[in-house]
């Protein structure tokens, strides 16, 4: 699409200033321990965050851990992921559209009757604006060249919307449409031991959040 570049003034409309989100309470934490539960609820590596701290590579991986028990912690990651998370409902609704989703939004019925000329996103129209979740990635590349003595732009459009096939892949999934089978056995191929026989729910959850670590840091 080739443009004339021409200076255009406009005047933008006054618009109200949205009210800031409120971040989870944090008011109960040191600044060290405010540093590292922002930094935890980024990507949920508590040794990481421990780092970002401010305490050293040698006990990182164990503060981390120490930290996640602090109740005040736990109350402000949970009320982060309350205020941030999204539902199940709301997932299965976004992995549903992206199923579902197509260029057809985003492209304006008249363009598929003109023969030999490419189909012209528009991205302005009230439906595309209601389906902008469906797009992935958005790359503009813009040329500019002189042509009978006046400055052109060409603006080259590249737009990528979420995969069809990974979302219903997910969505088979979690409906139980594809069946995956894996013959899990204990040590030596003898029955699996489990020994968390007898612990509160409360040690189950911290146990499973310690070995987690140890696989992320297993891993690093």
């Amino acid at each position: 699409m080739a443009v004339r570049k021409a200076k255009n003034t406009t005047r933008k409309p006054s618009v109200k200033p949205k009210a800031q989100e409120q971040e989870p309470n944090a008011s109960g934490l040191s600044p060290q321990q405010q540093v590292f539960a922002f930094e935890y609820v980024k990507d949920w590596n508590a040794t990481r965050a421990a780092l970002v701290a401010g305490y050293s590579e040698k006990t990182a991986y164990s503060q981390g851990a120490r930290l996640l028990k602090n109740v005040e912690i736990q109350n402000f990651i949970s009320e982060f992921v309350s205020t941030h998370g999204m539902s199940a409902a709301e997932v299965l609704m976004r992995l549903a559209d992206h199923a579902r989703g197509s260029f057809v939004s985003f492209l304006p019925q008249d363009e598929f009757m003109v023969r030999g000329e490419a189909p012209k996103l528009n991205l302005s129209t009230e439906e595309a604006r209601a389906n902008l979740h469906l797009i992935k990635k958005l790359k503009t590349k813009t040329r500019t060249s002189l042509k009978e003595g006046d400055e052109w732009e060409e603006v080259e459009v590249e737009v990528t919307i979420h995969d069809a096939q990974a979302a219903l892949e997910k969505l088979g999934r979690y409906h139980k449409l594809f069946t995956d089978r894996a013959e899990v056995t204990g040590k030596n191929g003898g029955p699996i031991q489990h020994e968390d026989v007898g612990l509160t729910d409360t040690e189950r959850v911290e146990r499973i959040a310690a070995l987690a670590e140890r696989a992320r840091a297993r891993r690093a």
